[in-house]
C-alpha cells in the first residue's frame, strides 16, 4: 500500500480481513494479461504473450490486471464497460475482483518505477491506480460499514 495517513483506514480494513485464499476453482493465470500481451488477427486473440508470470490460483486476479491496464487507457469508465461485458461471459465474484483490485494498483504504484515508462505515461498510470485505490477501498469500507457482507 501507498504511505500516507490517507490509506490508514484502508489498511486496517486489510489487515481485519480473516481467511480469504481462493476456495472456487483454480485456472490457469497468464499473470500480466493486457492488450500489449495479445496478437489479433481481424476480430479474434489468436496469441498470447509473455507467459514468464503464469500461475495457477484465482481467475479475478488476471481480470484485475486487465481492468486496470484498460483503465489506464479508457479511464474509470471504460474498466467498468469491460467488467459488465466480461460478466456476460463469465461470472465474476465482485469482492475477490475489488480485493484484486486493490492488490494490483498498489504492486502497480510499487514496481512502476521499473517498468522504463514515460514521465506522461507513468503520472497518467499512478494517477489512475491510486483513484482505483481509492475508489474500490471506499468502496469496501462503505460496505462494511452498513453491514454489507461479501461472499469469498
Amino acid at each position: 500500500m501507498p504511505k500516507g495517513y490517507e490509506w490508514k483506514e484502508l489498511k486496517k480494513y486489510l489487515k481485519g480481513l480473516k481467511d480469504v485464499s481462493f476456495q472456487g476453482n483454480k485456472t490457469l493465470l497468464h499473470g500480466d494479461f493486457w492488450p500489449q500481451n495479445l496478437i489479433w488477427q481481424k476480430d479474434s486473440i489468436i496469441a498470447v504473450l509473455d507467459w514468464e508470470d503464469a500461475s495457477i490460483g484465482d481467475p479475478m486476479s488476471d481480470l484485475a490486471v486487465s481492468c486496470l491496464e484498460i483503465r489506464y487507457k479508457n479511464g474509470r469508465n471504460g474498466m467498468y464497460e469491460f467488467i459488465q461485458k466480461y460478466s456476460n461471459y463469465h461470472k465474476i465474484n465482485n469482492y475477490r475482483l475489488k480485493l484484486w483490485l486493490i492488490y494490483v494498483s498498489a504492486a502497480a504504484q510499487y514496481f512502476m518505477g521499473d517498468w522504463r515508462l514515460s514521465k506522461e505515461t507513468e503520472d497518467l498510470m499512478r494517477k489512475e491506480s491510486i483513484l482505483t485505490l481509492k475508489e474500490i477501498g471506499e468502496n469496501l469500507i462503505l460496505n462494511e460499514n452498513k453491514g454489507v457482507r461479501y461472499e469469498i
